[in-house]
């Protein structure tokens, strides 16, 4: 079968003075790229169907200060753009990576994290030669009071009337510990504590047995460990008690 395909080498634009050989021709002028098709057989029945040639007009040598979705960059631009940033970065080292560094300049690598031995949050590892501070408050106990483990593991409270321990404001982990120092004196000793129904004494006989119920001249300490069991509606979030009294005398 013969090639019909014909194609411009004038370079004198549109194909307005040639006819089609056949329905869906391809015509495309060498000077300007534009891509012409035949739409019936007659002299110069051509439609621009697609530009092979660049459009300059979109090209930028230089990044614009409002950017647009249409302009494109040169290749000269890409490279200077990248390459300026690139030469003036240096790679961070193990021992630029540390808690109090300053260091805003440098860059790091996966490798570069893990051999700074930073701990992970979300990680299993073991940590060692570690040494931990409890968050701890100090203050005057309200009659409703909720401890607050978001801030706080350590509650040394005064007491100077009864007082109601309320549901801690978010559940513990299992196994995680916190502790509670009730201190009152001669004044305040006697107050009544109630507990909430998610703690437990530890030498738990019956549902609300173990727990101290008031305060003494000095204090009780109270550690605190949370844990899981089955109750009646299923499994629930319980906090067991160990309790022991400090009397100031």
């Amino acid at each position: 079968m013969a090639n019909k395909l014909r194609v411009s080498k004038s370079g004198s634009g549109a194909p307005t003075a040639i006819t089609p050989d056949f329905l869906g021709q391809i015509y495309i002028d060498e000077t300007s790229g534009t891509r012409y098709e035949a739409t019936a057989l007659t002299k110069g029945s051509w439609v621009d169907k697609l530009s092979l040639k660049e459009n300059t007009a979109n090209k930028v040598t230089s990044f614009q200060a409002t950017p647009t979705d249409t302009a494109y960059p040169t290749e000269k631009l890409v490279h200077t753009a990248l390459g300026g940033k690139q030469d003036t970065m240096t790679k961070a080292g193990s021992s630029d990576i540390k808690d109090n560094s300053t260091e805003d300049a440098k860059y790091t690598t996966p490798k570069g994290l893990a051999d700074s031995k930073l701990v992970w949050t979300d990680k299993k590892q073991d940590i060692k030669n570690k040494r931990i501070f409890p968050r701890a408050i100090s203050g005057v106990a309200s009659s409703s009071e909720e401890i607050t483990l978001v801030n706080y593991s350590i509650f040394r409270l005064r007491v100077h009337s009864d007082i109601t321990l309320i549901a801690p404001d978010e559940t513990l982990g299992e196994g995680e510990v916190f502790m509670i120092y009730l201190t009152s004196d001669e004044y305040s000793a006697g107050s009544n504590i109630t507990w909430n129904d998610n703690y437990r004494s530890y030498a738990w006989i019956s549902a609300t047995g173990g727990l101290p119920d008031k305060t003494i001249d000095g204090t009780i300490i109270l550690t605190c460990q949370a844990s899981f069991m089955e109750r009646p509606n299923g499994w629930q979030y319980t906090i067991f008690v160990f309790s022991a009294e400090v009397p100031n005398n």
